[in-house]
């Protein structure tokens, strides 16, 4: 599933292409999991994490979330987040150490840690519940949380609108699994 979500995303394929390869193969051994697997590919994740994380909260019963949705605000864009939940205003973000280890266009880890609690903290402004998974979370009870975030609709007027963000290609030097964000000027 990790390699198909990564095709899809990085249009090495498309899910009709997808969908003709498992059926060419209805002979062979586990091509029913294949043809599962398929039908759940989703080239907006943009990491192996963020595939992991959706299987688990599928597993989990949880309704599947949209992805890499752009959340505005009374002023404009705010954030984008890897998957999110309308009815309850819930987003979860699937944080893997690369962006933190291993910054691109020249800035310090410090400051992209700064950049991503200053977006984390706007998103909260606009009464968005935010779940963060980890790598070591995906084994762990996160499911049970982020049900009880579900089952717990927001109150009083909603400030946030949620906008099926583009999907961004990687860009020459960027790393599979990377979450590119443009500046908001360069989105539209």
């Amino acid at each position: 599933m990790v390699a198909m979500d990564a095709a899809l995303h990085d249009e090495l394929l498309t899910h009709d292409n997808l969908r003709e390869a498992v059926l060419r193969q209805t002979h062979w051994n586990g091509i029913a999991a294949a043809a599962r697997a398929a039908g759940l590919a989703n080239g907006r994740a943009e990491s192996p994490l963020e595939t992991l994380g959706r299987l688990r909260i599928l597993g989990s019963g949880l309704p599947l979330p949209e992805l890499q949705m752009d959340l505005h605000g009374p002023r404009g864009f705010v954030g984008r987040v890897d998957a999110w939940y309308e009815d309850a205003a819930v987003a979860v973000e699937f944080d893997g150490r690369v962006k933190y280890e291993d910054p691109f266009g020249g800035r310090t880890a410090a400051q992209v840690l700064w950049d991503e609690k200053r977006r984390e903290d706007a998103i909260r402004d606009l009464d968005v519940r935010v779940l963060r998974v980890v790598p070591a979370d995906l084994r762990g009870p996160w499911p049970d949380r982020l049900r009880e975030l579900l089952q717990t609709r927001p109150t009083g007027p909603r400030t946030v609108r949620a906008v099926s963000g583009a999907v961004q290609p990687r860009r020459a030097g960027d790393r599979p699994g990377s979450t590119l964000l443009l500046p908001a000027h360069e989105m539209k």
